[in-house]
């Protein structure tokens, strides 16, 4: 497992990279964007993510949180889309 420098956060542990996972919500949207390339605290959890890598996910959360609320206003009985990119 790759490792990293000492956390910012704790200032205790080293971190280790993982996939993670961050769930993003607007005017009652839920979305989640998983297989996030990060460096991660084992200690406190902290997360930090290579330059651009959060821009990106920001980016992506957005598309789908508007994709997400225009197909609600369309047919707001159905309560869960499920979107994979591979």
């Amino acid at each position: 497992m790759k490792k990293g420098k000492i956390c910012t956060e704790c200032k205790q542990t080293e971190t280790q990279f993982q996939f993670v996972s961050m769930e993003f919500e607007r005017e009652g949207v839920q979305v989640e964007v998983e297989g996030i390339p990060a460096m991660v605290c084992p200690n406190c959890g902290e997360k930090a993510f290579a330059p651009g890598v959060a821009e990106q996910v920001i980016a992506a959360a957005n598309e789908m949180l508007d994709a997400a609320g225009k197909a609600k206003k369309k047919a707001p009985e159905l309560h869960q889309y499920v979107v994979e990119v591979a």
